[in-house]
């Protein structure tokens, strides 16, 4: 049996989650992060809400799912897939940084190319943020 080891959250990344969810609940769109407006739930999940399915059409027509696919590739590993999936404290950090909105690694040292692709990840989603701003869907 395998033991579960868990860890102290810190408060930044409680506050964090605490400001996702009263965007999310609020329906504060503007707010919320572009990966939850473009994530593969949608595509997965289109017959859950009626209004999920006009959604999904309307990411289809701009081409939104195939460009968040390819910011998704374009995202490094180093974090892993899932966040967390790499337990060791100082990594967690750096990814928390790197995953922020506004956050970069630069108190950091993280390998060049993870540098250089979670650049081009946060380029690719601006990109698709600026074409979201631009929908009359909301």
């Amino acid at each position: 049996m395998m033991a579960t080891r868990c860890r102290h959250l810190p408060l930044s990344e409680t506050k964090e989650v605490a400001r996702y969810l009263a965007s999310l609940f609020s329906c504060d769109v503007e707010s919320l992060p572009t990966e939850l407006l473009i994530h593969s739930y949608w595509k997965l999940m289109p017959h859950q809400f009626s209004a999920a399915m006009a959604y999904v059409s309307c990411l289809r027509r701009y081409g939104l799912i195939l460009k968040s696919q390819f910011c998704q590739s374009l995202k490094p590993y180093y974090c892993g897939r899932r966040f967390g999936e790499f337990a060791d404290v100082d990594r967690l950090a750096v990814c928390r940084k790197l995953s922020s909105r506004n956050g970069t690694a630069a108190n950091y040292t993280v390998p060049r190319s993870v540098a250089s692709m979670t650049r081009r990840y946060r380029t690719c989603l601006a990109e698709i943020r600026i074409t979201v701003a631009t929908l009359s869907y909301f």
